[in-house]
């Protein structure tokens, strides 16, 4: 015979890892540099467009021309 606690246990083990699982994101990020011919080229806004959405982000390039997105959905 099998204990009833041992299933109780294993049930319980699952409902705990079915809701980390739930809780995962997918996204991902953007990062680059706006440069020209004569170097890197600080104070840009750059803006991401959904074109599914139409929704906009914008971001600056920093004094070294790199701008960053991060968290962008699929």
């Amino acid at each position: 015979m099998r204990s009833p606690l041992k299933y109780v246990v294993v049930a319980l083990a699952m409902l705990v890892f079915a809701g980390a699982a739930h809780a995962q994101t997918f996204t991902g990020g953007l990062r680059g540099a706006v440069r020209d011919a004569n170097g890197v080229i600080p104070g840009v806004t750059v803006t991401l467009l959904n074109e599914g959405t139409g929704a906009t982000r914008d971001a600056v390039s920093n004094d070294e021309g790199q701008y960053n997105f991060a968290a962008v959905p699929p």
